[in-house]
């Protein structure tokens, strides 16, 4: 036996014991002594797929195939380097080309049936993942990819029932520990996410980025102060990543117990943010999905401009980002991108979908661009042959450069701050102008956005004060597309087992929207209207909701609470049969309903709304303003509960609110002005980009 051959049986030891440093010595020697060994060509690929260097990789396979191009695990490989790159259609072809050498290849099998789910064939994928199964029974990834597609196909227990196959076959598995922890965390089965990263992190306990994920799961589940000390025990692993020691400053409690501690929290914050800063913050803007965080959502809860927090917490990333404002030349039209990131297509597809499919074709350009995942959601929705359409990588560092490939001459990020992925990418300067609007509640605080698209119908005088990005406001129309929300069948109040007497409040809004300083208001309807039981959602968060119940116990009183109804998660179409059984909708305060305010109007429901200063607080406001009516929008505290009473316990002054309602209600629905009203948006923002400076 030749002695490349024997060392190539050496770094492969070592490439499979985790040492990739060392297997990559022993390829590169090999190559030195054969620059024709295609073996050792074909490994040294596979240490730069394993190093995320995917170019490289993909050099160094060609290679392997240039000299031998006869083996089935080169293209299969080669399939999975390209995937990566976002080539799908040449991945295929290359796995399809690994199948011709060897047809029952459940390798090649597992990386085609990826490239047909990234093309969007996730039915095909599916059978395909199956015959890997058939073939191969425990294949590693075929289970872990397939439970992902089936999430993906709404096939939520065949996911779990395939993770729990994967950790009953290989108990000691971390990597299907967290397979199936990330699979409940996206199902929020939170409790159940807790427990797999936790056995994930009792079988590796040095590992920081088991830590990591269960600090995420800890959070997600309401138990914040636990979360924070797996976060510090995750940066204490690793030193050399320092924005793992702030991770913490992304997560709020969910509920909290009183003002005061609301207080406690913004305080904390805002110095938290000054140590960071002063202890000179390091960050690496090509692992953001992994080292990233947002600013936490809680922030727009509570009745306050968040302006300055915004702006520091954006300071601690953006000189890590270069933050050069592309110059392209454009064609006569302008090119707009709606950038939608994974798990937010639904939304998108309720409130901007229709404005991107029906810009004037004449005009704009239009380019949605989801990640692979989310594509054929949207691309099933949107039915216009003047859409284009990207799905782009996994890889943040990958998708920025597809991104910007597409060269958009404006991009409008749907939403800002909700997750880590659209939080960061405008930090990279995807276009010359970046934009966001409806689906952000408030300002970003980031520089590299450039506007804001509200509407004059919620503004209140003044606002651009809150905003980093400029202020452009919409005239007489909202920045957003909605259509009517079809009645559901009946239903009773029995089905729901709510009370068959008195007048129904329901709070539509999210248990963390429900600050308290909403708590006095709603104590105050159950006194003035003795009868009435006020409706909440309950959550996909026990911990939360089990705070929550705790706090209206003392601020309710026993007898209070024992008149709040709690709704468990529902189906769309159950969520809305309960919906319509509301007589009154009660407003958060301090953030308004948007969508759902939408909603109670197809319906013929009046909300009783307290706008405030900010436009999270007025979009109730904004929509009586568009409606003409009066009397359901109020100015302090008593207002709110007496008009509210006077509602729930007056059928006739509720069914004048809902008839004139009903009656107004078509110019809020399918309303031409908002796309008339984003393309003179566009134009104008497009006219006055020299003014934008670097």
């Amino acid at each position: 036996m030749d002695t490349p051959t024997l060392d190539l049986k050496t770094g492969l030891k070592m490439h499979q014991q985790g040492d990739l440093a060392g297997a990559e010595a022993v390829y590169r020697s090999i190559l030195e002594i054969d620059p024709d060994h295609a073996g050792a060509w074909h490994l040294l690929g596979l240490v730069s797929f394993a190093k995320k260097q995917y170019r490289q990789a993909r050099t160094e396979i060609q290679r392997a195939l240039a000299v031998c191009d006869t083996k089935a695990v080169y293209w299969s490989n080669y399939g999975a380097v390209l995937r990566e790159l976002g080539l799908a259609e040449e991945a295929k072809r290359a796995c399809e080309r690994a199948l011709s050498i060897a047809p029952r290849y459940p390798d090649a099998l597992s990386n085609l049936a990826l490239c047909l789910r990234d093309l969007g064939e996730k039915d095909r994928a599916y059978h395909v993942f199956r015959e890997v199964l058939v073939i191969d029974p425990d294949h590693r990834d075929a289970l872990q990819h397939l439970a992902g597609l089936c999430q993906d196909l709404g096939r939520g227990d065949e996911a779990i029932e395939l993770c729990n196959r994967r950790v009953e076959k290989a108990p000691d598995d971390v990597e299907a520990w967290c397979a199936l922890g990330d699979l409940c965390m996206a199902q929020k089965r939170l409790a159940a996410a807790v427990r797999a990263f936790q056995k994930a992190a009792s079988l590796t306990p040095e590992n920081p980025q088991v830590h990591l994920s269960l600090g995420k799961a800890l959070a997600a589940h309401g138990k914040v102060p636990d979360a924070h000390v797996t976060f510090a025990e995750a940066a204490r692993l690793r030193p050399d990543r320092p924005s793992w020691k702030h991770r913490h400053l992304g997560y709020w409690p969910q509920v909290f117990g009183d003002q005061a501690a609301v207080d406690q929290q913004f305080v904390d914050l805002d110095r938290q943010l000054d140590e960071a800063r002063r202890e000179g913050f390091e960050f690496d803007w090509r692992r953001c999905l992994e080292d990233g965080f947002c600013p936490p959502f809680g922030l727009t809860h509570h009745g306050r401009c968040c302006r300055a927090l915004k702006e520091k917490y954006a300071g601690l990333f953006a000189p890590h980002f270069a933050q050069v404002r592309p110059r392209q030349q454009r064609s006569d039209r302008l090119r707009i991108g709606f950038l939608v990131t994974a798990g937010r297509e639904a939304g998108f597809l309720r409130d901007m979908a229709q404005i991107a499919a029906r810009l004037d074709p004449v005009r704009f350009e239009v380019v949605v661009i989801c990640s692979r995942s989310g594509v054929e959601q949207c691309r099933k929705a949107i039915h216009s042959p003047h859409v284009d359409w990207l799905g782009y990588p996994p890889s943040f560092e990958a998708a920025v450069a597809a991104i910007r490939a597409v060269r958009c001459d404006i991009i409008y990020h749907r939403q800002i701050g909700t997750h880590v992925d659209n939080y960061f990418f405008p930090f990279a300067r995807l276009a010359p102008i970046q934009c966001t609007g409806w689906a952000t509640h408030g300002t970003t605080g980031i520089g590299a956005v450039d506007y804001y698209i509200s509407s004059d119908l919620m503004e209140a005088e003044g606002s651009e004060n809150q905003y980093t990005e400029r202020l452009f406001q919409l005239h007489n129309t909202f920045p957003t597309y909605q259509v009517r929300i079809a009645r559901p069948r009946p239903s009773s109040r029995e089905e729901f087992g709510l009370p068959s007497r008195g007048a129904i409040y329901f709070c539509p809004q999210r248990i963390e929207k429900l600050e308290p300083a909403f708590d006095p208001l709603l104590r105050g309807v159950l006194e003035a209207d003795g009868t009435g039981t006020i409706l909440i959602l309950k959550g996909r968060h026990p911990a939360a909701f089990a705070e929550l119940v705790g706090r209206f116990r003392k601020t309710l009183g026993p007898a209070g609470v024992d008149r709040v109804a709690f709704a468990p998660n529902l189906p769309a179409r159950d969520y809305y049969r309960l919906f319509q059984l509301a007589d009154v909708i009660l407003d958060a305060p301090h953030y308004s309903t948007s969508l759902t305010g939408f909603d109670a109007c197809s319906f013929g429901i009046p909300i009783v709304t307290w706008p405030g200063p900010r436009k999270v607080e007025r979009y109730a406001q904004g929509i009586y303003r568009k409606l003409g009516i009066e009397g359901l929008t109020v100015g302090s505290a008593e207002d709110y509960v007496a008009t509210a009473a006077r509602l729930g316990t007056d059928p006739d002054l509720r069914r004048h609110f809902g008839e004139r309602i009903l009656e107004r209600s078509e110019v809020l629905f399918e309303d031409e002005e908002a796309i008339r009203e984003h393309e003179h948006f566009f134009e104008y923002a497009w006219g006055q980009r020299d003014a934008l400076g670097e």
